[in-house]
């Protein structure tokens, strides 16, 4: 349209024209230099300058409520609604985004007077901005006191922006919308209660959570860019950069342990876990990993591992660690071809010393002791305690056999010089037996058993002595011998079986559990009886197949029978010692359980007396871990062994097993009764349940009853029986029946 001249008057629309145009020149050179809300910010005052608007305001459209708009920039006297959101109705949506201004008969100054409490809000101008796809994005909105006010200048000056206004707009939605997404994910991140980083492709920081923050001590600002030589310990960071870069190679996870140097100055042993993450178009971007601090963990296994494998009082190596050492020393011999002794030596009368100068004194003693032992032994030499007052020792290299002699006079005359303790000077004497590699035997616990038998035939012959082992004198070491080379064949052959003994509730009469007892029926049809074969089986490490079958065995019987109907039992199965002390011992347990599908609750651990308190630091931690799987233990042959009240308040136990040699003769024998009832009311008030063992007569079942002991077993009720004989007797005897008449000492059994 061509411009009128200088004395043509121009027409309202012209006149309104030129204002815009004016404007926007004005406008222009601000509002080029901004984007997002800083766009929106200059526009929306510099208008409201202009124009002499009350106020101006640019709101979004909430996703969450449809119609609805938040009002994120505001200019001039723009009051705002008190929840933060206005609404429109459905018509004046509609209405607004199809006209692309608001009309009249929207009322959108009442609608938007009500929701700002602002009754001065007389006329407005309101442009509905869209994104390029034409959905609602929001409004821009301007508004006078008073009724037809700037509202058509305002629109001319903001209908050739609509298209940038739409733009900015859905730039700033999408940019808080990342934000909100980093804001969360950082929150996510933060929320781990483990250290988490991550690093760009140059291997410096990118950030971390709180926990990886607050663990170095650092700031996020002090972490960005860094790389891991600037905060990892100097010794170890060129093998994490090392470990980074082959992650960046391709490999897909790392997982490591290494040290790290935290907040409080303290080098903490960390577990790496690495990984690298992909960009979107699937190239790497970089390494996300986490530590995890098992300084502690680390701490208590080395606690474990000592306990388990060094005598606490002296520090020397045990049994246990003493034979695993030997073992690779008789390797090593075998390669060289030399000779090795290995000595063992008893201390005696160890026991009147204990008994006169006490227990402190003893102990004392056998530091002593030990501190003279090591200071006899060379590099490769082993010095153990293996018992309560006794040492092994292994000597390598040797030149000649005669050299174990010389160190063995050595031995006896340190052991004599005298120990100066409260109450007087002790002159010790010990004897010492010497077997020798490979003359007495090849294996380390062959050697050892050897030097053991050796030791007794000294201390038989003469006090304070060494004798050589001899297989002559030692028949008996060798019928040893030769039955340990039968239950290793037995074992392979599967000559080993189980029995059941039912256990018994003595008041309701119900078969409550068996006791699995081995037994051994060699291929001649000839049965070796348990206390002859187990305790060999304990020296030689037999016991440890063995006894992992038997549980397994048992665990498994006792689940066929469940899953073919008969009533749930519990199953008490034996466990030595020598089983206990395995570091693995309670994992097993947990795996024979799962492997068998037999509830924990459904099986007892036996242990006696003595074999908990040897080692008892680390059988109480055992204990306490089989107990925690559910598993019920039982303390056996109670009366027999150390007979403590104080290891029965540190052992977490269920069950007391009264030994039969006290059972045998009550009622009527006095001593045995007054034990037996002393040991059921100390059960009692220690919140232990008491089994009876060994029942043979009515009597003495009448007796256990009177004084209130639970349960029992013994040939009254069943000897041992076999799986399926068993089964029987538990099918159609599950519950016990006296007998009008007791004259033959017996019960009859009826089916429950």
């Amino acid at each position: 349209m061509s411009r009128p001249s200088g004395h043509e008057k121009m027409s309202p629309a012209e006149a309104l024209d030129e204002r815009a145009c004016t404007l926007l020149r004005d406008i222009f050179p601000a509002i080029c230099s901004t984007v997002g809300k800083a766009f929106f910010a200059v526009l929306m005052n510099h208008l409201v300058d202009r124009l002499e608007a009350r106020g101006a305001f640019v709101a979004r459209s909430v996703a969450e409520k449809p119609g609805h708009y938040e009002i994120f920039v505001a200019a001039g006297q723009c009051p705002l609604p008190e929840e933060g959101t206005f609404g429109l109705s459905a018509q004046q949506q509609s209405l607004l985004f199809s006209r692309g201004s608001a009309p009249a008969e929207l009322n959108l100054e009442r609608t938007l007077a009500a929701a700002f409490q602002d009754p001065q809000l007389r006329s407005l101008l309101a442009l509905p901005l869209a994104a390029a796809d034409g959905s609602p994005l929001g409004i821009a909105v301007l508004f006078w006191p008073e009724a037809d006010q700037e509202t058509q200048l305002a629109a001319a000056v903001l209908l050739p922006l609509k298209e940038r206004l739409g733009a900015e707009l859905e730039r700033e939605i999408s940019a808080a919308a990342l934000r909100d997404q980093v804001h969360f994910l950082q929150e996510l991140i933060d929320a781990i209660p483990t250290p988490v980083f991550y690093k760009d492709q140059n291997l410096r920081y990118l950030g971390g959570n709180r926990e990886f923050l607050g663990a170095l001590g650092l700031k996020k600002e002090e972490i960005l860019g860094k790389t891991v030589h600037d905060i990892a310990p100097a010794d170890f960071a060129d093998s994490y950069h090392a470990t980074d870069r082959r992650l960046l190679g391709g490999q897909k996870l790392e997982t490591y342990q290494g040290p790290m140097v935290y907040a409080d100055r303290s080098r903490r042993e960390v577990i790496f876990t690495k990984s690298v993450f992909l960009t979107p178009s699937k190239a790497i971007g970089g390494i996300v990993g986490t530590m995890l601090d098992v300084t502690l963990n680390k701490q208590l296994e080395e606690k474990a591992y000592r306990l388990a494998n060094y005598d606490p009082l002296t520090g020397l190596p045990n049994r246990m660690n003493f034979l695993q050492k030997l073992d690779k020393i008789l390797r090593l011999a075998a390669k060289e071809e030399r000779p090795v002794a290995v000595l063992c030596l008893d201390l005696d009368k160890f026991k009147a010393v204990n008994d006169s100068f006490g227990f402190e004194a003893c102990n004392t003693m056998l530091k002593i002791y030990a501190e003279r032992l090591v200071a006899q032994a060379r590099g490769r030499d082993i010095v153990a305690r293996t018992g309560g007052d006794r040492f092994a020792m292994a000597l390598y290299p040797i030149a000649h056999e005669e050299d174990a002699a010389l160190v063995a006079r050595r031995i006896l005359q340190i052991i004599g010089e005298p120990i100066l303790l409260e109450g007087g000077a002790i002159h010790g004497t010990g004897s010492i037996g010497i077997s020798l590699y490979v003359r007495d035997g090849r294996d380390a616990g062959a050697l050892l058993n050897c030097a053991d038998s050796a030791m007794y035939q000294a201390k038989a012959h003469s006090k304070n002595s060494y004798q050589y082992f001899c297989r002559e004198i030692n028949a008996a070491t060798q019928d040893q011998l030769a039955l340990e080379a039968a239950m290793r064949r037995g074992i392979d052959e599967g000559e080993f079986s189980l029995h059941y003994q039912p256990l018994i509730d003595l008041f309701s009469g119900t078969v409550i559990g068996a006791e699995a007892l081995l037994r051994w029926t060699r291929a001649d049809g000839s049965s070796i009886p348990p206390d002859r074969f187990i305790p060999v089986a304990e020296e030689n490490g037999l016991i440890h197949p063995l006894g992992q079958w038997a549980l397994r065995e048992a665990c498994r019987q006792n689940r066929a029978w469940q899953e073919a109907g008969y009533p749930r039992i519990k199953m008490a199965v034996n466990i030595s010692g020598f089983q206990l002390r395995r570091s693995d011992f309670v994992p097993l347990v947990g795996s024979i359980l799962l492997e068998t599908g037999l509830r924990p609750g459904d099986l007892e651990l036996e242990l006696t007396e003595s074999s908990l308190m040897e080692n008892s630091e680390v059988n109480v931690l055992r204990l306490h871990a089989l107990k925690a799987l559910g598993v019920s233990l039982s303390i056996d042959d109670f009366g027999t062994g150390y007979s403590s009240l104080s290891y029965l308040k540190r052992f977490p136990l269920d069950v007391l097993k009264i030994d039969r040699s006290f059972i045998t003769d009550v009622p009527r024998g006095e001593h045995d009764r007054v034990i037996t009832e002393a040991i059921i009311a100390m059960a009692h008030r220690l919140g232990l349940k008491v089994l009876a063992e060994g029942i043979e007569t009515a009597d003495q079942l009448l007796f256990l009853k009177r004084h209130r002991c639970a349960m029992g077993q013994g040939h009254f009720f069943s000897e041992p029986l076999p799986a399926g004989e068993f089964a029987r007797f538990l099918g159609h005897h599950s519950r016990l029946c006296p007998r009008s008449s007791t004259s033959s000492g017996s019960y009859d059994y009826a089916p429950a």
